[in-house]
């Protein structure tokens, strides 16, 4: 489902990966190679009109990942501030499920438009898909977990 259906569902939930999201334009996506093993690169991340977007280069391995089999796991740059147990903050925020390319040019100029990074023609839009999402945070010095799985 799009990030607008995830945060219909779980707006508390898709609030705070928005903040955390849109707190860097940054994060670790996680795909699969061809031989079955993980690769994680640092990418630019955008939320745009009820979609989660990613540009990615031409001949990078994680674009034939993503075009391969579009399995996708992304976590936030956490949220870190100091102080004592009880008022130390931990946020994180991660989300997973299939990454779809775009190839409408409306949608790619707009998401382009908005990017906090360079866009290069060959460049190739995804729509991040949500099938699953958690919120770390912690809550007088304990984590707390909010987790989400689409049904089915």
């Amino acid at each position: 489902m799009t990030w607008a259906q995830f945060a219909e569902l779980e707006p508390e939930l898709a609030a705070s990966g928005s903040t955390l999201l849109r707190a860097f334009t940054l994060g670790y996506l996680a795909t699969v190679d061809g031989d079955g093993l993980p690769r994680v690169d640092l990418v630019s991340v955008t939320l745009h009109d009820g979609g989660l977007y990613v540009f990615v280069v031409q001949g990078t391995p994680k674009r034939r990942n993503l075009e391969r089999n579009g399995r996708y796991a992304l976590q936030s740059f956490p949220r870190l501030t100091r102080g004592t147990l009880e008022s130390f903050v931990d946020d994180e925020f991660a989300v997973a499920g299939l990454a779809v390319p775009i190839d409408d040019p409306a949608i790619r100029t707009a998401v382009a438009a908005v990017h906090n990074d360079t866009v290069h023609e060959r460049d190739r839009l995804f729509r991040l898909d949500v099938d699953r999402a958690h919120h770390k945070t912690r809550v007088d010095g304990k984590a707390v977990y909010l987790r989400w799985r689409a049904s089915g």
